[in-house]
């Protein structure tokens, strides 16, 4: 694979499945076995169940094209970082903890800490932000 990118899901401190870009440029998204074993796991698309086996190009694909930013911003990014408009794990390379909704697509590898001030908060790190308001006496 050419792109491989471990998507992480809000409040799971590992990450729950890989994305990545085959030699052809098309796309496969496989959840983490251990994600799929997880008592509370589910999926992160109805349209992406729960299983171990490997999803296609054409249900990847449109899952994670409704992830990118639209018009504009997506032009903008484009030209900057020269990159193909399908080039769906080349733009979420660089997009990275910075999408919409509880998901993130970071570099295979990555640790949870590396991105934990500019994307999504593992709740183990929630937590203590949130402690002196949960602490607070309300009125």
């Amino acid at each position: 694979m050419t792109t491989t990118l471990d998507v992480w899901l809000e409040a799971y401190d590992q990450p729950v499945g890989t994305l990545g870009t085959k030699d052809d440029g098309s796309l496969v998204f496989a959840y983490s076995p251990g994600y799929v074993a997880a008592p509370d796991a589910h999926p992160i698309s109805l349209s992406l169940p729960l299983v171990v086996a490997p999803f296609d190009d054409l249900a990847t694909r449109a899952f994670f094209l409704n992830l990118l930013p639209e018009n504009n911003q997506l032009d903008q990014l484009l030209a900057r970082e020269r990159l193909e408009r399908s080039d769906i794990a080349g733009i979420l390379f660089h997009l990275g903890a910075d999408l919409s909704g509880a998901l993130s697509c970071l570099p295979a590898g990555s640790s949870s800490r590396d991105w934990e001030t500019t994307g999504p908060c593992p709740t183990s790190c929630a937590i203590p932000r949130l402690s002196p308001v949960t602490s607070a006496k309300w009125h």
